[in-house]
Formats: structure tokens, C-alpha cells, sequence
């Protein structure tokens, strides 16, 4: 491949082949013998030559140059005349294919070092492996998350950096690779000292007609796989100690208590309506309070939704059997790191046999008043 000073000057290019033109053409001038046909040849020749490494143009001015010295040569320069549209248009179409070669070589050239530059940098490890699976670079990333040095892993298999139940899975990747595919899986893999992490691994086919190789990016996502069990812990534990509450939670979204996003499965016990009907019919939970108390705990909800101040109200609600439950009803907004309002948390506890025992003890309060007078009749006569 021709520097990229030597393919910027075609000039130069051209001065260089007109040269050689001449002096390959010009011996031949005291030849009685200069056959024109080989002659011509030899200086389209040398004109698509010039043209591939300078471009048209230098081709164009060898083309006159080389056929202008075979003219002098021969003894018919008429017929030598016949192939300058041939050369001209040669020199053309020959300088522009030289052109597209050399913009796709300077492309993969600098596609070359980006990569070269990557695998120096870049904190994945970055593999590449021949038809056979066998590992032919090994990247500097490679080497700080497995442990080996490049001359230590170098010629040995991919299958080797796997755990070893998880061996006869790489040799299957990599024969969905070589008939041309691109595989991404979740893996346990292996490092020098024996030590097993999860990582994303990530294999792709090299070759444009003809699979060559492949190329290997093996991230380690140990952290993140565990950061995600123990947060699925965390959520499993959380959904028991809700459901074994001897309350209803709920989440609506903020400033709004009217769109449901979530009840506990306590809410079936409590009314008789399912997680599903509270969430997918968004005005149930106000339909089912009762129509005495409907009003206050309406206003009572947009106040606090206005002044941003936690909701606590005591009211009635309808189950689907037609039974009235006493319920306290206390919410308050949850807000995101930002500050800004996330959604609503909130609970119910049914306190009916609550409410029932205060208007059993209003009862026997109120009869107690109502015998005093009598009493004291009685006294009196």
C-alpha cells in the first residue's frame, strides 16, 4: 500500500512514470524494428500503473505522454493515435478504482489503530480467536479481569476460560458463530487462580465472504448479578411481610388517588375485590366509600394533595357483599432523590370491631344518662 505522502503528490506520481515511460519507449527510436503494438502496450501499461497509485490525472498525462513516445518511435504514429481514447479512458477508470482502493485501505487503516487503540484501553476483555476457537490476541483488559498474560493464553482454546460446566456451551457458541452469527449470553467464566464470576459474553464472526476467526467481549457483570439477587431478596422479603400485615398498603401516583398502581392481596379479605379490579377499574376505591362519608374524605384528599401534608381520615367503605367496613386510611408522598413527588404510600386497617366497641360503650354511656334522671324521680318520691 502506497504512503499517504506519495498518493497526495501526483504530480510527483506522474513526473516518476513519465520518466519511466520514456525511458522504457525512447531505445527503441533508432530500432528499425519497434513493433507500435507492443510499444503502445507497454505505455498503457505503465500509464494504469500511474493512474492506480496517483489518481486519474496522473494517469491522463502518462497516457499522452508514453503514447506520445511511441509516435516518435514507429514509423505509422497514426496508428498509435487509435488507442489514446482507449488510454485516456483507461487511465480514468483505472485512477478511480485506485482511488476507492486507497480510501477503503486508509479506512481500514485507521479502523485498525481505533481498535488497536480500544484494546489498550478498554476495560472489557477484547479476544480474538482463529476458525478453531483458539485465542490469537489477548487484550490488556483481558489480562486484568482473567488473570492471564498474553503468552500464557495465547494458542489455547476459548473453551478454557469457561467454568467447567460451562465448556461444552462455548464450543456450541462458537459453532453458531462460524456459521455466521452473533451470540450474546449471560456465562460463568473462570479465571487464572480457579475463581468463577458471571459475565456477558459476546461473540462475533470475522470475515465478510468467508468466516476467518472471531472476535470475543467478555464483560464482567459479577456486581451487577449480584446486586440483582439481592435485590429480588430484598423485594421477596418485602411482598411476605406485606402480605402477612393485617393491613391493605396500596401506592397510587402522586397527587393523585384516583390511578391505582398497587394493593396488597389483603384488599380480597377486606372488600372482596381483587389486586386486579382495584388496579384495572381506577375508580372503585372511591365508589366503594360511603355516601355519608364520600364528601369529607374527598376534600380531605385534595387538601392534602394541595398543602403536600399527609392524609389520615376514618371512614366508611362498602364491601362487594353489601357490608359496611370501618377502615383508617393513612397515606403520605414518597419522593425521588430530585426531590420531586414519586408517588403515594399509604394503608388500611379495618377497625370496625374498633368503632363497633365505641358505639357499644356510646350506648351504655348514653342509657347510663338516660337512667340518672329517673333515678333521681324515684328518690324524689
Amino acid at each position: 500500500m502506497p504512503s499517504k505522502r506519495f498518493a497526495a503528490q501526483p504530480w510527483l506520481i506522474a513526473a516518476v512514470f513519465v520518466a519511466l515511460a520514456a525511458a522504457a519507449i525512447l531505445p527503441f527510436m533508432a530500432s528499425p524494428f519497434a513493433p507500435p503494438e507492443l510499444l503502445t502496450a507497454l505505455a498503457l501499461l505503465i500509464a494504469a500503473l500511474a493512474g492506480f497509485l496517483g489518481g486519474p490525472l496522473p494517469g491522463v498525462v502518462v497516457v499522452l505522454a508514453g503514447l506520445g513516445s511511441v509516435a516518435l518511435v514507429v514509423d505509422r504514429p497514426a496508428r498509435v493515435a487509435l488507442a489514446l481514447p482507449v488510454g485516456v479512458a483507461m487511465a480514468v477508470v483505472v485512477g478511480i478504482m485506485g482511488l476507492r482502493h486507497r480510501r477503503r485501505e486508509n479506512e481500514r487503516a485507521l479502523a485498525l489503530r481505533d481498535l488497536a487503540a480500544i484494546r489498550d484501553t478498554a476495560a472489557e476483555a477484547i479476544v480474538d480467536l482463529d476458525r478453531e476457537g483458539a485465542i490469537t490476541s489477548w487484550s490488556r483488559g483481558a489480562e486484568q479481569i482473567y488473570g492471564y498474560a498474553a503468552d500464557e493464553i495465547e494458542g489455547r482454546p476459548l473453551s478454557v476460560l469457561a467454568a467447567e460446566q460451562r465448556a461444552t456451551e462455548v464450543d456450541e457458541l462458537l459453532g453458531q458463530v462460524l456459521d455466521g452469527s452473533t451470540v450474546r449470553r449471560e456465562t460463568v467464566q473462570r479465571r487464572a487462580d480457579g475463581e468463577t464470576f458471571s459475565a456477558s459474553l459476546t461473540v462475533a464472526p470475522v470475515g465478510t465472504e468467508e468466516v476467518t476467526g472471531a472476535i470475543a467481549i467478555a464483560v464482567d457483570v459479577s456486581e451487577r448479578v449480584q446486586a440483582q439477587s439481592k435485590a429480588k431478596e430484598a423485594s421477596s422479603r418485602y411482598e411476605m411481610l406485606v402480605t402477612r400485615l393485617p393491613l391493605v398498603t396500596y401506592l397510587y401516583s402522586a397527587g393523585d388517588r384516583s390511578s391505582p398502581i398497587y394493593v396488597s392481596p389483603q384488599i380480597e379479605t377486606l372488600l372482596g375485590y381483587t389486586p386486579d379490579e382495584w388496579v384495572a377499574k381506577r375508580d372503585l376505591p372511591s365508589r366503594l366509600i360511603h355516601p355519608d362519608d364520600h364528601d369529607p374524605v374527598t376534600k380531605e384528599a385534595a387538601k392534602s394533595a394541595r398543602t403536600d401534608a399527609p392524609f389520615l381520615a376514618e371512614y366508611r367503605m362498602l364491601a362487594r357483599d353489601g357490608h359496611v367496613v370501618w377502615v383508617r386510611d393513612e397515606a403520605t408522598t414518597v419522593r425521588d432523590d430530585a426531590g420531586d413527588p414519586a408517588y403515594i404510600q399509604g394503608y388500611l386497617l379495618d377497625i370496625s370491631e374498633h368503632k363497633l366497641r365505641e358505639e357499644d360503650s356510646e350506648r351504655v354511656h348514653q342509657a347510663e344518662r338516660d337512667a340518672l334522671p329517673r333515678a333521681s324521680d324515684r328518690d324524689e318520691r
